[in-house]
C-alpha cells in the first residue's frame, strides 16, 4: 500500500496518546506557524504538516465527544429496553369501533 493511500485510510480514532503526545510536542505552538514554515522547505512538507494538524484536532475532537457518543448509545439501548417491557394496550377496543361513546340510554327519544 503506497504512502498516499495510507493517508487517506488512516483511522485518526485510534491514535496512540503516547504518539498524540511526542507529535504534539513537534507541532507545539502555533499550528499556522509550523505549517507555513514547512511549506517554505518543501510543497510536501507544508502538505504533510497540514495533514497531521487537522489529524490530531479529529482525534482531539473525537476523544472529547466519545464518551458522549456511548452515553447517547446507552440511553438509546435503555429506551428500547423499556419500550418493549412497555404494557400499554395499543390495539383498538370494540367500543374505539362504535361510533359513539354515549351510553345506550342517553341515546334513547322519549
Amino acid at each position: 500500500m503506497c504512502i498516499r493511500d495510507r493517508a487517506l485510510n488512516y483511522d485518526g480514532t485510534k491514535i496512540e496518546s503516547a504518539l498524540v503526545d511526542k507529535t504534539k510536542a513537534v507541532f507545539s505552538g502555533d499550528d499556522v506557524s509550523f505549517t507555513n514554515s514547512a511549506k517554505t522547505g518543501c510543497a510536501a512538507a507544508g502538505d504533510i504538516a497540514v495533514w497531521v494538524t487537522n489529524t490530531l484536532n479529529f482525534n482531539r475532537v473525537y476523544n472529547e465527544i466519545k464518551p458522549l457518543m456511548e452515553r447517547q448509545e446507552a440511553a438509546k439501548q435503555t429506551f428500547e429496553t423499556a419500550k418493549a417491557a412497555c404494557l400499554l394496550y395499543t390495539s383498538p377496543s370494540p367500543r374505539d369501533l362504535s361510533t359513539s361513546r354515549m351510553p345506550s340510554s342517553a341515546c334513547t327519544t322519549k
